[in-house]
């Protein structure tokens, strides 16, 4: 695929994801998907990813993702977004909150024959844990 198709390929799923349409967005990703990323505790696979999704999509019921930036080269995707969700379900141990969060992220995703077969992503989990009250904000001297 040409990076221009790797590009619309992601903006597709990413549009499925935020409409809730998690099927379509699951279709995107390859059965062998590797997921370098595991940050929930999953396990690295496809089955790993979407357990860990479920777990975000339980806690933050409202999650959208506003795509900023897509970079292809080859048969890689980057990507830098914004999640944005409301914490209305236990997290991670932390009880529901009721506050919104806002959360920068970056992804890297290779693609092999239209699907997703690999993941690395780093996101703001301090920044969110900080918007949810759980740790204070450092101060900067």
């Amino acid at each position: 695929m040409s990076t221009e198709e790797n590009k619309k390929l992601y903006y597709d799923a990413m549009d499925a994801f935020n409409r809730g349409d998690l099927d379509t967005y699951w279709g995107y990703f390859s059965p062998d998907f590797v997921n370098h990323s595991a940050s929930l505790g999953g396990t690295l696979d496809l089955e790993g990813a979407k357990q860990s999704m479920q777990a975000e999509l339980s806690a933050l019921p409202d999650l959208k993702l506003n795509v900023v930036d897509v970079v292809a080269e080859g048969d890689m995707v980057a990507a830098r977004g914004t999640m944005t969700g409301t914490q209305t379900g236990s997290f991670q141990g932390i009880a529901p909150t009721g506050k919104q969060v806002s959360i920068e992220s970056m992804v890297f995703l290779r693609i092999v024959d239209g699907k997703f077969v690999e993941n690395w992503e780093v996101a703001d989990t301090y920044g969110m844990m900080v918007q949810l009250g759980v740790i204070p904000e450092a101060k900067v001297a």
